[in-house]
């Protein structure tokens, strides 16, 4: 990371700090997914289209996030994850 990225981010830190919070939660309940579908999917899981499909770059609600992963799994957005 370069020394104007990393200051763009403690600048970003230190003015909004609920906004560290969201990204921190949102990495976490990514992880949970992506451990999850490879439980599910075993050697059918697929890191590249996890990534495309499920956690695109854009932020989401984790609501969204959970109701996408729960599709793409072909799972009805009502079951709830384990």
């Amino acid at each position: 990371i370069s020394e104007e990225a990393a200051l763009t981010e403690i600048d970003d830190i230190l003015n909004r700090p609920g906004l560290a919070v969201v990204d921190i939660l949102h990495a976490h309940r990514l992880l949970r997914l992506q451990r999850r579908a490879r439980v599910v999917l075993g050697d059918g899981f697929d890191t590249e289209a996890f990534d495309r499909i499920v956690a695109p770059k854009n932020q989401e609600s984790l609501p969204v996030i959970t109701s996408r992963f729960k599709r793409w799994l072909g799972r009805p957005s009502g079951v709830t994850e384990r």
